[in-house]
């Protein structure tokens, strides 16, 4: 992390320290074992029992098992899962992680989709974890990859190791608010490279990111390390949008 960044997070932590405080309400916490209060955790929203088999998105088509978006597009991972959809104070954990630098909410609710994992037919199958990259540029910027912190709380829930350096994000590509599926998947192509072939070569991995809106960033992700050898490609995610068909 920067001298800026360290500064910044010795600040904040001062000043609202994220295991004293709710992090949205700011209300004191004295016994409770999560960084909202309970008033506050009630209203993330939360994924429900009923979600699409292929991306995790709480929306189904009757009879079909998947989304609107999972009806359309094929996808290059074989499954995945997530905590909450991008909206309200979904969206709010997510600002707080990414632009507040606030690490340990993001190991916390790594522990959650770890042990939301735990109770998926397909864990067992993992081997590996691996966080979505973030370009040196962005990196240096933001002074963590929230990815990372994400999967270091996946990691300990599960014990399986993490590699950071599997993955190589070589294109530094703009942001992606606001862009169409098929602008997404331009600004994304050959974005990411095969740090360590043998680190995924013959494995089946999981990917890890905070986000996922059209899953353009994770497809491109599953079909590098799939060109690299890699047996299958599941995803954990925080946060996932609505069905977007464009």
């Amino acid at each position: 992390m920067s001298i800026y960044g360290s500064i910044k997070e010795m600040i904040r932590e001062g000043l609202f320290p994220s295991d004293g405080r709710c992090i949205f309400c700011k209300k004191l916490l004295l016994f409770e074992p999560n960084p909202f209060c309970d008033s506050c955790l009630e209203k993330i929203p939360w994924i429900g029992q009923k979600t699409c088999k292929k991306c995790g998105k709480e929306e189904v088509i009757e009879d079909t098992g998947l989304c609107t978006d999972c009806i359309h597009w094929e996808h290059q991972y074989e499954q995945g899962i997530t905590l909450f959809t991008y909206i309200g104070n979904g969206k709010k954990i997510i600002q707080e992680i990414k632009f507040d630098g606030n690490k340990k909410l993001a190991q916390w609710t790594g522990k959650k989709v770890g042990q939301k994992l735990k109770k998926q037919n397909w864990q067992q199958k993992i081997q590996t974890i691996v966080p979505v990259p973030l370009h040196e540029n962005r990196r240096r910027e933001r002074g963590f990859n929230q990815s990372e912190e994400i999967a270091k709380g996946i990691s300990s829930v599960l014990s399986i190791s993490m590699l950071k350096n599997s993955l190589i994000r070589v294109k530094d590509t703009p942001h992606q608010t606001g862009l169409m599926r098929n602008q997404r998947q331009e600004n994304i192509k050959k974005a990411f490279q095969i740090g360590d072939i043998e680190s995924v070569q013959d494995k089946k991995v999981l990917l890890v990111d905070d986000v996922y809106t059209t899953g353009a960033t994770i497809d491109s992700c599953a079909k590098t390390l799939k060109q690299a050898g890699a047996k299958q490609v599941y995803f954990a995610v925080l946060a996932i949008g609505k069905s977007r068909i464009e």
